[in-house]
Order: C-alpha cells, then structure tokens, then sequence
C-alpha cells in the first residue's frame, strides 16, 4: 500500500472515530416504534410551523410533514421472508429556489435522515434511524442529498456534487449477517473537456459497521484527492 492510499485509511479510521454515532438521532420523544417526529420550530413564520405540522402515512408508518420521502428501496434486512424498506428522507426546507427554503430553512434541524422500515407481516416499525450518513449539503440550483440503489447482499447510496465540474460517488454498503458494513467507495471528478478521474477505496478488511461510518468520509476523501 502506497504512502496516499495509507493516508486515506487513516483518515477514514480517524473521521468514523471522532464523530458520535448517529443512530436514533432525535430526542427519545421524537421517535416512537411507529411515528416519526419532528424538533422543527419557527418562531417568526407561522407559515413554516403550519407546513411542518401534522402527520402522513408512508410504509406502514407515521412520518412528520417536516420531512419528504426522497428515495426508497424494498429490502428485507432482517431475513425473515417479509419486505422492509430503507429510505431517506428529507426536509421540507432542503429544496433551493422555493419560498420553503428561503423563508423555513433552519440550520438547527436540516438532517437528512436514513431509516430502516420494519414490517413483521402485520405491522410496521422504525428499526433505526440514521442522522449523519446521508449528505445535507444543498446547492442553490439543485436539491442535492443521495438517493438509494439496491445491490446484490446490500445497497448504495450515491451522490453528486458541482455543477460544471461534477464529483460524483457511490458507498456500497454490504450486509453481513445481521449487520451492514461499509464495502467500498467509488468516486468520479470530471470537467468539460477534460479526463475523467476514477477512484475507488475498498474497506472490506476494516469491518467498519453502518453505526460508525459519517457523511463526513466523502468530504474528507473529496479533500484529499483534489476533488
């Protein structure tokens, strides 16, 4: 292993340690076995705290208005012969160029969230809930997050970032008996007229867990290649 690519792996080991794990996110309050809710708040705009409150149906369970499903697939992570779902989903106020964003946007509360759908066959249940896997970044001329791809013995999350110049990436994360284990990371960089660069960092010896890992990896991987 050459000098950079030990680099990279000691960054990666560095930024899943220093970072608090992000299951169950939201106060124990906000996350029920079948109701997801929401700390959203807008003091100045009544128009904001309307938006954000009540409820809807989505996979068997109640999710707040606060958030939107952004991508969705099937998948029976338990193996117990049932569909569960994983999905993400995003905030109301995560989309640019809208009167939400301008006026409803709120740094406190902008999480773009990951989250495990139980179903047993009979009822459906929040399995877990991840706050700091999916990117919260947002551009002003896209919506930007990640969206979800299923694979063989796991999923994807892939992304994109820029504009004219595009960095684009894909974390597979492979299940392992009852656990999901960061599998590899393939990243892209390309600019009109130029030669597209390729990446790709495999972690399947580190056993790095879905509790451990953080948006934070791509950005880090981004900064150390020049992206």
């Amino acid at each position: 292993m050459n000098i950079k690519n030990l680099l990279v792996s000691f960054l990666l080991i560095l930024t899943v340690s220093c970072t608090k794990k992000g299951v169950t996110p939201l106060p124990n309050n906000k996350v029920k076995n079948d109701t997801l809710k929401s700390s959203y708040s807008h003091p100045k705009s009544s128009y904001c705290e309307d938006l954000a409150k009540g409820y809807y149906k989505k996979f068997g369970i109640l999710i707040s208005n606060f958030y939107e499903v952004g991508s969705f697939i099937p998948y029976d992570f338990n193996n117990d012969g049932v569909t569960d779902t994983i999905a993400i989903l995003n905030p109301f106020t995560s989309i640019p160029m809208t009167k939400n964003f301008s006026e409803c946007y709120s740094k406190e509360v902008n999480d773009r969230l990951l989250v495990f759908i139980k179903n047993d066959g009979s009822r459906s249940t929040i399995y877990k809930v991840y706050s700091n896997i999916v990117s919260n970044e947002i551009s002003p001329a896209w919506e930007g997050g990640e969206f979800l791809k299923s694979e063989k013995d796991g999923y994807s999350l892939i992304g994109d970032k820029g504009q004219g110049c595009k960095f684009e990436y894909e974390i597979f994360i492979k299940q392992s008996n009852s656990l999901f284990l960061l599998d590899n990371i393939k990243m892209s960089f390309y600019c009109p007229n130029k030669k597209i660069i390729e990446k790709k960092y495999n972690y399947k010896d580190e056993k790095i867990s879905l509790d451990d890992y953080n948006r934070n990896v791509i950005d880090s991987l981004k900064t150390i290649n020049n992206f």
